[in-house]
């Protein structure tokens, strides 16, 4: 593994343990006044804060955002879960979550202009639990390659958009809102070039297609752009000369979504006719990919089973969206189990490898 893949990895995995390690010990005596010194009323209201509410808070932000920016780690990190246990309380109302974000976002904002990358890590771990329009539009912004030019950052940012769109009545993060962050990272998709970065980029976006804030119509437009995602994904795949690490992202989002899938309520809210030709062109895509890049794939036994574990999960979708079988289709997953089970250069390899050809082209 490459030294710039095992800090990929490490970001990957600081999101995993986010939940439970980034709060400051005594968590239970700071909520008698609440989560992080700040007065509970605050905490819970409902209605707009006074100017006097408003200058606890920034009271409480000031030096701990200070800290942030100019703090070394050890105070970094201990303003970080500072500012994380204040947004993240059972009392915490979506009116205080804005308050909040106004009070912080500036800095933050100054904090990812600089080049400072563990400062801005940790700067977008308080962002996400923001969960304001503001804080999820600047997580967006952090996706884009053209622009963050660190992919470890950008994964960062990717795998903390589950939080960041958590629902939160009176946060401002309606439905249209979701709707605009879901086409944002769309976007930010279409440029990326780690697969890693990719696949929780999709992942976000399933989870914005989840959210019980999303009217029938948004969650529609959310569905649509998840599929029309995988679909670019396979179109770059089908092009490449070599096998294309990004069909890992794409296998592993097809596994995640064929799970969500298993659950009846989230496979009504699938337009399954329309997504079906989408995703029946993003199989046909991977499979055309894989004929063309079949020498690789021969010598790469991680990426054949990518390419394999893309095409098997494939029908397996179109069953749950209810769609009749298909064919070629499984003619296509049909070969690629069977290369992925011959070895390599072997007789059995080069009959699926034209067994799949030959199901490509009956299915194009």
């Amino acid at each position: 593994m490459t030294q710039r893949s095992s800090r990929l990895v490490r970001s990957l995995a600081l999101l995993v343990a986010l939940g439970g390690a980034c709060l400051p010990a005594g968590e239970a005596a700071a909520q008698r006044r609440g989560p992080g010194g700040i007065s509970s009323d605050i905490l819970r209201s409902s209605t707009p804060l006074t100017a006097t509410q408003q200058k606890e808070v920034a009271d409480f932000t000031r030096a701990r955002i200070a800290d942030l920016a100019n703090g070394d780690v050890d105070r970094v990190v201990a303003a970080r879960d500072a500012l994380i246990q204040a947004a993240r309380g059972s009392q915490v109302t979506g009116v205080f979550l804005r308050s909040y974000s106004e009070a912080i976002l500036p800095a933050i904002t100054s904090i990812l202009d600089g080049d400072d990358a563990m400062r801005a890590e940790n700067a977008l771990r308080v962002t996400a639990f923001l969960r304001t329009p503001e804080s999820a539009g600047l997580l967006v912004e952090s996706l884009d390659p053209r622009r963050i030019t660190d992919a470890g950052r950008r994964l960062v940012a990717a795998g903390l958009l589950d939080i960041a769109v958590e629902p939160m009545p009176q946060s401002g993060l309606g439905s249209a809102v979701l709707v605009s962050t879901a086409r944002g990272i769309a976007e930010a998709l279409r440029n990326e070039s780690h697969w890693l970065v990719a696949l929780e980029e999709l992942r976000a976006i399933n989870a914005i297609a989840l959210s019980p804030t999303l009217t029938k119509a948004n969650r529609g437009q959310v569905r649509t752009m998840q599929f029309d995602a995988f679909a670019d994904l396979a179109d770059r795949i089908s092009k490449s000369g070599d096998p294309d690490p990004m069909t890992q992202a794409v296998y592993r989002a097809m596994l995640d979504l064929r799970d969500k899938l298993l659950d009846n309520t989230v496979a009504q809210d699938v337009s399954s006719t329309t997504v079906a030709e989408t995703l029946r062109g993003t199989l046909v895509a991977v499979g055309a990919g894989a004929v063309r890049q079949w020498d690789g794939l021969d010598a790469d036994p991680d990426m054949m089973a990518a390419y394999e574990g893309t095409l098997r999960v494939g029908p397996q979708l179109f069953l749950l969206l209810q769609r009749p079988e298909d064919p070629n289709i499984n003619a296509m997953a049909a070969a690629m189990t069977a290369a992925l089970d011959a070895p390599a250069g072997s007789a059995a390899r080069r009959k699926a490898r034209a067994d799949l050809k030959k199901a490509v082209d009956a299915a194009g």
